[in-house]
């Protein structure tokens, strides 16, 4: 490889450390195709033909700006108060023993569900996809519930152990809902300022009061 060429790459990729690892390297191998195409079809491989070519391009921090502006901006998550984050759990978790009380149980668990969605909707301390995915977890024994139930009487006329432990089961998902928002959380607050936990967007070091 021409050391023009060479150490025109190595630029670009000590400019492009802000992007995301498979990123770079591709922006990397498509200036490299480019420029060897571009040697090839002209006929010459001298340095001032290299460095035409690297003119056109643009310099290694024109290119990586470029690059950086076509990336998606990521959702902001900044660490919020444990307090706030507790409360948020807490009535993620809540509805799990009231859908086994009496007939209020249910209106109760529905409500305290809500509650944790909207909590959750408004916390800076978890991502949209985070969000998305406890949310699914924390309401689904609105959906889940009913059908397993159903199934136990359909299949085994409501034996009283497997219709128990039916209903327990399907209350282990606003559990694993609960759990990876309060690791997620955790690591968010441990995260040194200007780190960032693996899989999340932009940091911010302010914690919210609560």
């Amino acid at each position: 490889m021409n050391p023009l060429v060479r150490s025109y790459l190595s630029s670009v990729e000590r400019e492009a450390a802000a992007l995301p690892t498979p990123r770079r390297e591709e922006l990397v191998a498509d200036l490299r195709e480019h420029i060897e195409i571009s040697l090839a079809e002209s006929g010459r491989g001298d340095d001032a033909q290299v460095r035409d070519i690297l003119n056109r391009l643009g310099s290694a921090q024109e290119v990586v700006r470029a690059a950086l502006e076509e990336e998606p901006v990521p959702p902001l998550t900044s660490p919020e108060s444990r307090r706030r984050t507790a409360v948020t759990l807490t009535l993620a978790l809540l509805p799990v023993p009231l859908y086994f009380a009496t007939w209020v149980g249910l209106p109760l668990a529905l409500a305290t569900g809500t509650a944790a969605v909207l909590r959750l909707r408004r916390s800076t301390s978890w991502t949209p996809e985070e969000k998305r995915e406890a949310t699914r977890l924390i309401l689904s024994p609105l959906l889940v519930l009913p059908l397993t139930l159903f199934v136990v009487r359909l299949l085994f006329y409501w034996n009283f152990s497997l219709t128990l432990v039916a209903a327990q089961t399907s209350l282990i998902l606003p559990m694993i809902g609960a759990a990876r928002l309060a690791r997620s959380a955790k690591q968010l607050r441990d995260a040194k300022p200007g780190e960032l936990p693996a899989g999340r967007g932009t940091a911010a070091t302010a914690v919210r009061p609560d």
